[in-house]
């Protein structure tokens, strides 16, 4: 048995998962403190293969090593983060660990468990497997990292942009939830107030005329049908560079929340829409990002 072999495999892959933790997390981390974070965390070989083997194969020993881990790499800022570091790092290690064990099962029979350590009969150098983990996830992580973690980042950022909104129109109350577009600029042009696009399908008090308005605005401004409300018709392009007007209407009040903060407005217009804005049915609304911009009122502040 070659120590050193397995300290090294050991460091590898302990610097290997804290690469993709940094990924995952997207934080940057330079290369020196990735390879300090796995030298910490193959410090547990060397007490393994010690006299104290019993101590450091106890579960507390191996906690506080991998936020030991944690902390070296990425520092101390918040309890949250560290956690958030931690529990990414405990994922990783067992995704990829069953992953190890799924395909020596599936190559090689020749391993077994004993008390909490995997052991194979390959030679001192380590199991092929292993050593094809190391070597070959460089590439593939570049590849996942791109790909793949592309949608997780997306998800990510398209929660932190979903806020739940209240919405008063015609004395008639739209809950749901709207989603920060930040390509969304469009502003009536001799207010200035912002337009946020709405799930037509969630206003009950449509009327025939409103719905006429959503449909063909200039065809319902050439023939009203004597109950029409206040709007004005707002110009905008569509993604094909196309022309066209939108019906906006001024509601009684707009309130958007996330946690504990609060946005309040009555210089907002809304536009309703026929198609499906979100088809995950993630959110019912797109909003404007100047909606959010301003200092937020927290429930402690306006209780205060």
């Amino acid at each position: 048995m070659y120590a050193d072999v397995i300290w090294l495999l050991n460091l590898l892959f302990d610097t290997w998962l804290l690469w993709l933790t940094a990924i995952v997390l997207k934080r940057s981390v330079s290369i020196k403190r990735l390879l300090l974070g796995g030298f910490v965390g193959s410090v547990i070989v060397i007490g393994v293969l010690s006299p104290y083997s019993v101590w450091f194969s106890h579960p507390l020993t191996k906690l506080v090593i991998s936020v030991l881990m944690v902390l070296t790499t990425f520092g101390f800022h918040k309890f949250k983060a560290v956690g958030q570091a931690l529990l990414t790092l405990y994922f990783l290690t067992f995704a990829i660990g069953g992953g190890m064990i799924a395909i020596l099962n599936l190559l090689d029979s020749s391993y077994s468990v004993e008390g909490n350590v995997l052991t194979t009969t390959a030679g001192g150098f380590g199991h092929p497997v292993s050593w094809a983990f190391v070597l070959g996830s460089f590439p593939v992580l570049l590849y996942f990292s791109k790909r793949r973690l592309t949608q997780f980042e997306t998800k990510a950022q398209t929660y932190e942009g979903v806020f739940d909104f209240r919405l008063t129109l015609h004395d008639s109350e739209i809950r749901g939830k709207g989603f920060v577009d930040t390509g969304n600029h469009l502003r009536e042009p001799v207010s200035g107030h912002p337009v946020i696009f709405l799930n037509a399908a969630l206003f009950n008090a449509m009327d025939p005329w409103m719905e006429k308005m959503i449909a063909a605005p200039m065809e319902a401004v050439a023939s009203p049908l004597g109950n029409e409300r206040a709007f004005c018709l707002i110009p905008f392009r569509t993604m094909g560079n196309t022309s066209s007007m939108v019906a906006g209407f001024y509601p009684e009040e707009l309130m958007l929340s996330k946690g504990a903060s609060v946005w309040t407005t009555t210089k907002v217009l809304v536009a309703f829409t026929s198609t499906n804005i979100s088809p995950s049915g993630e959110y019912d609304a797109l909003l404007h990002p100047s909606l959010v911009s301003s200092h937020p009122i927290t429930y402690g502040e306006a209780g205060g």
